[in-house]
């Protein structure tokens, strides 16, 4: 239950802090995110590195990267607030979603309208367009980066797992071929075998 708002990075931090805090998690903690929980949990890292001790990045955005203009283009045409709009927007960044399970592709549909009735417009809290060479530098833990190539969200997805590798000496990267913003739906079994094994 939401009892304040997040309005910058310092509060995502403190939240977070108050969520391991509630579960009785003080270090050794593996923290996993897809898109935007990639970018909280780097975040995180950087705030309390004692607390962390592996990170997983599923579809990371701006971390390697920054986010495309046609994917903002894309977001805005969102704002006129109707339901065809958002079926069209996630069909482009959710594609193996909408054509493997068009049920749950419906769910996530009807999630995002209940979230924007319920909350507003919503920003997640970042920093800046991408993380600096010196935040990456700064992330010592092990890392699995894992981007698909055809990543909607993320500028160059080359480019960015290229930078991730430059800059981060205990990272281990993936480019899947093909794939794109839902790579868990599009490759599962993939990822979930090298998430496994990399937490293992």
């Amino acid at each position: 239950m939401p009892t304040r708002p997040v309005r910058g990075v310092d509060d995502l931090r403190l939240w977070l802090d108050a969520v391991l805090d509630g579960l009785g998690l003080t270090n050794g903690i593996p923290m996993a995110g897809q898109s935007y929980g990639c970018y909280a949990s780097a975040e995180y890292a950087l705030h309390a590195p004692q607390r962390v001790s592996k990170l997983v990045w599923i579809a990371p955005v701006m971390i390697g990267a920054p986010i495309p203009q046609e994917f903002v283009a894309r977001l805005m045409s969102v704002a006129d607030g109707r339901r065809e709009s958002l079926e069209e927007y996630c069909r482009w960044i959710m594609p193996s979603i909408a054509v493997k399970y068009p049920e749950e592709f419906d769910r996530r549909i009807d999630e995002i309208l209940l979230v924007r009735e319920r909350y507003g417009t919503m920003f997640p809290p970042v920093r800046a367009a991408v993380m600096s060479d010196d935040d990456l530098q700064r992330i010592e833990v092990p890392t699995l980066d894992i981007l698909g190539e055809c990543d909607g969200a993320t500028a160059d997805p080359h480019e960015a797992i290229e930078r991730v590798e430059s800059l981060m000496p205990h990272v281990e990267t993936i480019l899947v071929p093909r794939a794109g913003h839902d790579i868990v739906a599009a490759e599962t079994e993939l990822v979930t075998q090298r998430l496994l094994k990399f937490l293992q």
